[in-house]
């Protein structure tokens, strides 16, 4: 009886002992785990919304590659006759400003506790996505101009950010987004064609 006492104490000193040196780290795995769920929720719903618009010659979902040795992700592309558009997806609730740096996030946790989080500047990220693409583009003998934007794909956001360089929209202002989207000279459907093989030959 003793033994197997001395074999429980020694269990559950061993479990206290783990749990104080992983805590951490189990506390940073659960919180990456919720922002992949999240992440991968807005990206279903920016997807859903997305193949039911009409006058979209072709949309693609989570494109990843390379290009000169640099690696990039895109959400969702869209060839559309405005021109190649490139979509960044957030699923982000709460109020977004912009700092000098970084954006921020500032929302109650489920306490009812105001917090700030920041994060990097999804504008920036997606312009040097669009311009490796371009480049990507060019070397294939089409020139075209990339549209970045930004998407946040829930309503319980609030935006609060100075003018950006790329349009920085909720969901449901999409469809509009992409109509304003002007070019001088429409993509033909023959050029639309030629850039769904240049992209399915190396990205499908």
């Amino acid at each position: 009886m003793e033994i197997k006492l001395t074999y429980v104490i020694i269990a559950i000193q061993t479990g206290i002992i783990l749990y104080l040196l992983y805590k951490d780290k189990f506390v940073d795995w659960r919180r990456l785990r919720k922002i992949k769920r999240s992440g991968d929720y807005g990206e279903r719903l920016v997807s859903d919304y997305l193949d039911n618009m009409e006058d979209v010659f072709h949309i693609y979902h989570g494109v990843q590659g390379s290009f000169d040795r640099q690696h990039f992700e895109i959400d969702h592309l869209l060839l559309v006759h405005q021109g190649v558009i490139l979509i960044e997806t957030k699923n982000i609730r709460g109020t977004i400003i912009a700092k000098k740096n970084s954006w921020c996030q500032i929302k109650k946790s489920e306490s009812g506790r105001p917090y700030e989080r920041d994060f990097r500047s999804p504008i920036n990220q997606i312009e040097r996505t669009s311009r490796i693409f371009e480049a990507f583009l060019n070397t294939k003998g089409i020139k075209t101009k990339v549209c970045p934007v930004v998407v946040f794909s829930v309503r319980d956001v609030e935006l609060k950010l100075p003018p950006q360089k790329h349009p920085v929209i909720h969901l449901h202002e999409l469809e509009t987004t992409l109509q304003n989207v002007s070019r001088d000279v429409p993509l033909s459907t023959r050029q639309l064609r030629k850039l769904k093989e240049v992209i399915d030959a190396e990205y499908s």
